[in-house]
């Protein structure tokens, strides 16, 4: 994540703060609320690429989906496998993005998974996933903001994951079988 999801201003309204004195402590804990989030619900909330090499490589069906570790996808820049020849890597063209919670890679209509390799590293995939700017959910926002709220009231304490009574905001946002 390079971009903040929340800027220092408005996370400094959220808690009260009227001086410029801990700005650099509330954008560093903003980065850190931001990823510990991501890392929970399997999201980004800031547009990133990402890049997934599925572990069995491609499945054994051609009605079998790959399911994609990050949402919302909003593009999938290159799929590439090393064929069963133990070749150069290929690209595969034939594919239609699942968008969704479940969503994933599938074969395009009529196309089957190419014959590649299989085991780690033999297919990577390559896609855009998160938010635009201006379409973060209002609720993810409040979840950084409470996240950062929690994290800055109690500096000094042990601990410093999510807490247990934020996750029901994420879990409507991770993948289907993440939640």
């Amino acid at each position: 994540m390079t971009t903040l999801p929340v800027s220092v201003a408005d996370v400094k309204a959220w808690l009260k703060v009227e001086t410029t004195e801990d700005d650099a402590l509330i954008e560093g804990l903003i980065g850190a609320a931001a990823s510990a989030i991501e890392t929970e619900a399997s999201i980004c909330l800031t547009e990133q690429p990402v890049r997934q090499q599925p572990v069995a490589g491609f499945p054994r069906s051609a009605t079998a989906m790959i399911r994609l570790w990050k949402a919302p996808v909003t593009e999938v820049t290159a799929i590439t496998y090393l064929p069963s020849d133990g070749g150069e890597a290929l690209p595969m063209t034939g594919y239609r993005l699942v968008e969704g919670r479940a969503g994933g890679i599938l074969p395009a209509a009529g196309e089957a998974w190419p014959d590649g390799l299989s085991g780690a590293g033999t297919v990577t995939i390559d896609y855009v996933a998160g938010y635009a700017a201006d379409e973060l959910p209002a609720v993810l926002v409040q979840a950084v903001k409470l996240l950062v709220g929690h994290w800055y009231g109690n500096r000094g304490e042990a601990g410093g994951g999510i807490p247990e009574w934020l996750l029901p905001m994420l879990r409507p946002f991770a993948p289907v079988g993440l939640a």
